[in-house]
């Protein structure tokens, strides 16, 4: 559901050019782009979207039932692995504490053009801005969210486990061990706590 909130901007804008804000040339020309650079994940059709963060909205601040202890998402097929911490507005009441795990365990390696731009949707400042203003001028609000990466993303086949116990989560990403006596070995990638 979340990738870096560059990634995020990008789908939505896409999203807004496809369905005509900047007229029908623009339209099918972005068309082609969400093909070509497979803009298809949660951000990239924003009703569904939002609805869904309202959801574990709702359900994090106790309007559903009693409030869980935490609420993790559980994601894969995009080619690594990583966990976000995510956040809302303190008026939004959430007690929940909320994540978002992301494992693909058995995958195509990402290729290097790939993997600079997953890390400059990252980490480069003036791209964010960029995006978002971009997002902003086709009428994509911001999502009432933050998130946070917790480990840098990891790019191994790897699994991942979540092991829950009553109000008590953990989750251990393990990644295929190399070399030559490694005989199928995993060596933990991550091993957090969440509540």
């Amino acid at each position: 559901m979340l990738l870096p909130p560059t990634v995020n901007h990008l789908e939505g804008w896409n999203e807004a050019m496809c369905a005509g804000a900047w007229g029908r040339a623009v339209a099918r020309l972005s068309e082609r782009v969400r093909q070509a650079l497979d803009l298809e994940h949660w951000a990239a059709f924003q009703g569904s979207y939002h609805r869904l963060i309202a959801l574990i909205r709702d359900v994090g601040a106790g309007r559903r039932g009693s409030a869980p202890a935490s609420i993790t998402l559980l994601g894969g097929d995009v080619h690594h692995a990583y966990l976000e911490r995510v956040e809302f507005r303190p008026d939004a009441g959430v007690q929940s504490k909320v994540y978002q795990a992301v494992c693909s365990p058995f995958r195509n390696p990402l290729g290097r053009p790939e993997r600079i731009l997953l890390n400059a949707g990252r980490r480069s400042r003036l791209l964010a801005w960029l995006v978002r203003r971009l997002a902003h001028a086709a009428g994509v609000p911001d999502p009432e969210i933050r998130w946070q990466m917790v480990q840098e993303p990891t790019f191994d086949n790897q699994l991942a486990t979540l092991r829950l116990d009553r109000r008590h989560a953990w989750l251990t990403i393990e990644r295929a061990r190399t070399g030559d006596r490694s005989r199928g070995q995993l060596e933990p990638s991550l091993e957090r706590q969440l509540v």
